[in-house]
Order: structure tokens, then sequence, then C-alpha cells
């Protein structure tokens, strides 16, 4: 499968990392939160992020611009839909579920779904839904966007499809 499209859920410290790393590698990114003053404070942190990367010769002002251009945020779930999409909201495993369950409903058939979990199951956070085999987990290392280190973790029924797009995601 082809990702061309992210979704984060989630904005802060984690989510916000993610949004900027995928933005600025080229995905259109999707980062939403249920909280307007959290997505602000997320985008004030990407910018000031930019900024610095810029100061140390990382990063172009033309770059910033278009990594600013394919960033995009809302507070409203039905805008949620990508290619892949990302959770990285509170580590409390009924509120995930409700989370995918609803991100399930509005997605592709095709849209894999992870989690930046570091402490649920992927397999217990899957159980109930429609396609588990196109769920795992993608564990991004704080600070995303600094740490080169991510890690795919695969639940009970989670295909070699969905680890192999996956990680072909995460090497590019």
């Amino acid at each position: 499968m082809k990702i061309a499209k992210v979704g984060i859920c989630g904005a802060g410290t984690m989510g916000a990392g993610i949004a900027e790393v995928f933005a600025q590698a080229g995905f259109e990114t999707i980062l939403f939160d249920v909280s307007q003053p959290q997505l602000a404070t997320a985008i004030a942190a990407i910018r000031k992020n930019w900024d610095k990367a810029i100061e140390k010769n990382k990063l172009t002002e033309l770059e910033k611009e278009q990594a600013t251009q394919r960033l995009h945020t809302t507070n409203a779930i039905e805008e949620v839909q990508a290619n892949l999409v990302i959770e990285a909201i509170v580590e409390k495993l009924d509120v995930k579920r409700e989370l995918f369950t609803k991100l399930s409903a509005i997605n592709s058939t095709e849209t894999i779904f992870a989690s930046n979990t570091s402490s649920l199951s992927i397999t217990k956070i899957a159980t109930g839904m429609s396609h588990p085999e196109r769920f795992a987990g993608i564990h991004f290392f704080n600070p995303a966007p600094i740490m080169k280190l991510v890690e795919i973790i695969c639940g009970a029924e989670t295909n070699t499809a969905t680890t192999t797009a996956l990680t072909t995601l995460s090497k590019s």
C-alpha cells in the first residue's frame, strides 16, 4: 500500500512530534485533537522546532513553507481520513478502542491503523476492530523529530502487508 496521507490523533508532545516528522518528510498530514487550544500549542511548538532547524542549517525556509502547507489541523474526527492513522492519546484502553471504532467507520477498508502506545497491548487495543489485521503499534521515541528510532509492534492478527508497509514507511 502506498502511504501518502497520514492522520495523527492527539496533539500532545508525541502527536505533535510525529506530525512534525511526517509533514517535514513530505506526507500530507492531518493532526487531530479534541482541544483547539492544544492544536494551537502543538502548531506553535512545531513552528519553533522548524525555526531552530533553519538556524542550524538543517532546514531551509522553502522546506519549512512546504511542510507547513502539508500540515493540517482539525478538531473534527470526521476529517481524519488517511492511508495511515496513528493515535498518540491518553494511555487508557477504553479511550483508544473508542477512538479506533470511530476512525474505522470513516476510513477506507485499506487504511492502516496504528498506536503509539508504549505500555498497552496492541492485541488488546485491536480487539473488536473490524480489520485487526491492519492494526499495529508504531512507537516513536521521544522527541520524535530528533530520535531516529521507531518500533513496529505486531498484534496477534497483524498481517505481513501491514508490518511491511509500516517498516518501509519508517525507513523512508
